[in-house]
């Protein structure tokens, strides 16, 4: 069973990720995230000393649930950015609240960055240090490319479903979504074979 504390920070989180997906960094409110929590806005203060570090909190708890969903499999790459395809779809609010840390949070600014992803980078590391992927990759790199691919592939697929105003079809069918993750392990498969 989970304690207050950790039952109000879990809902400061909840409340704080609505609102910043919503409004983003700047135009997120203390005020609304705390009702929207039914907590006082102290309680922010106290668990994160500020909305930046709330913030910052959001998306590191954000990382650490699609590292557990989407586990990275250093031996099938192109299957790990397909089923991250196939979490971003399922989150679409995912790619929105990572568009505003990118607008207001850049590399450097806030959260643990590449600390708390070191167990993440873990199997990258080992295939590479025991061959089974190109050794002319870092880990680190390669996790990052891995993502953006996945994370482009997205908005690739949204782009074409918003600009394709003669469609006929459904642009968010089963099948269009199957066509797009398969043309998407197809680049993964070429990157690594290259």
């Amino acid at each position: 069973m989970m304690s207050d504390s950790s039952a109000s920070r879990a809902r400061l989180l909840d409340a704080a990720a609505s609102e910043f997906t919503a409004h983003g960094l700047a135009g997120a409110r203390v005020a609304r995230i705390a009702s929207n929590a039914k907590l006082n806005k102290e309680r922010i203060y106290a668990y994160f000393g500020d909305k930046e570090r709330l913030f910052d909190a959001v998306m590191d708890q954000r990382h650490v649930e699609v590292m557990a969903a989407v586990p990275l499999d250093a031996d099938d790459l192109p299957g790990y950015v397909g089923r991250l395809f196939d979490y971003i779809i399922s989150h679409p609010d995912l790619m929105r609240l990572a568009a505003w840390k990118q607008l207001e949070r850049p590399l450097g600014q806030g959260g643990k960055n590449i600390g708390s992803y070191q167990h993440a980078l873990a199997p990258l590391t080992a295939a590479r240090d025991e061959g089974r992927i190109d050794t002319t990759f870092n880990p680190v790199d390669l996790a990052v490319i891995l993502y953006g691919l996945a994370s482009a592939w997205h908005h690739i697929f949204a782009a074409q479903r918003d600009t394709d105003s003669g469609a006929t079809d459904d642009v968010w069918s089963a099948q269009r979504l199957t066509e797009h993750r398969e043309a998407l392990i197809e680049v993964v498969r070429r990157l690594m074979t290259s």
